[in-house]
């Protein structure tokens, strides 16, 4: 067990770091990962804007190390639906799609 990341990021054994807090912190644990040259997995939305996510982005490809972004609400309870709703054909065939979210909350 690690009482912080940065003992977590030192080990060698550590293969993938993905990082599952708020967005908030993203940046910080990213960024830290990044540094210590290990792959990051990070999940939607990325940063709290888009100088956090061009930051991160660029300090990974001056790493060189790999790193995704997950979409873990595709598997949110209305998202389900809406694939349910059209995988049935409910509003025919479909076209095009935009999404918008919105955060009630930005500080979370």
């Amino acid at each position: 067990m690690f009482s912080d990341h940065a003992s977590l990021l030192a080990q060698s054994d550590i293969d993938l770091v993905a990082v599952t807090v708020k967005v908030p912190h993203h940046r910080e644990l990213v960024s830290a990962a990044l540094a210590a040259g290990k792959p990051v997995y990070g999940e939607w939305r990325l940063g709290r804007d888009i100088d956090d996510a061009r930051a991160m982005a660029a300090l990974a490809a001056g790493q060189g190390v790999p790193t995704v972004v997950g979409l873990q609400v595709r598997q949110g309870p209305a998202i389900q639906f809406l694939q349910e709703l059209l995988g049935g054909g409910y509003d025919g065939e479909v076209l095009s799609t935009t999404m918008v979210g919105r955060q009630l909350n930005p500080a979370h």
